[in-house]
């Protein structure tokens, strides 16, 4: 009867032990951009948003962008898109950016983005180098879009939107419009899409890291 016992409780082990190292090798899968940025700390965001001013700087003194000012960690030194946007009185006066990382790091994204965000947004009149003082840097790390046949049921503070058709596509941010009619409206005019032109939406999520300037 001891024998059986032991026999039996030497079963349970082994099965007990297979279990653990079949937990233990299941392989964790990677965070996507957006839930690291989600998780991104107070240093993080700050540094992301203080490369961006630290790059049009540069540019407009014809300074160099390399090195960097600083080691980038985190999430900043990972491939991840972005979008870069330099706002004047709360007003966007530059916007740029992909839904792909174009380079190797967010840093070097955030470089790049912010630079073409300075000098290379037709949509608006470019900005001085005396406006730096007073303008504000933020960098969106977009999710993955989503299809959608209609993007009203999508809280414009919370979806950004992507409208495409007739050859062009227009993006707007989370936040950066009040109402779904006016944030599809202003997507298809960015784009250059004529009124009732068959369009395509896309909805897509995003964190973004805001700089505040003192006034």
């Amino acid at each position: 009867m001891k024998r059986h016992t032991r026999l039996i409780l030497r079963g349970l082990l082994t099965v007990s032990s297979a279990l653990m190292l079949t937990v233990t090798a299941t392989p964790v899968p990677p965070s996507s951009p957006l839930e690291e940025a989600e998780r991104a700390p107070a240093t993080v965001r700050r540094q992301a948003c203080a490369l961006a001013r630290w790059a049009v700087e540069q540019k407009a003194a014809a300074k160099p962008l390399s090195p960097l000012p600083f080691r980038p960690q985190g999430i900043l030194a990972k491939p991840a898109p972005c979008f870069v946007t330099i706002s004047l009185n709360g007003r966007r006066r530059g916007c740029t950016g992909s839904f792909e990382p174009q380079t190797a790091t967010l840093a070097q994204e955030i470089v790049r983005n912010a630079v073409r965000a300075w000098n290379q947004d037709p949509r608006t009149p470019r900005l001085r180098r005396e406006d730096l003082r007073r303008v504000e840097f933020s960098v969106t790390i977009p999710g993955a879009r989503r299809s959608v046949p209609d993007p009203s049921p999508y809280p414009p503070a919370n979806y950004g939107l992507v409208v495409s058709g007739g050859g062009g596509s227009g993006v707007l941010l989370p936040g950066e419009a009040k109402t779904s009619r006016w944030q599809a409206r202003e997507a298809r005019r960015q784009a250059g899409i004529p009124e009732g032109a068959s369009v395509t939406f896309q909805v897509f999520r995003a964190v973004t890291f805001r700089e505040r300037v003192q006034k």
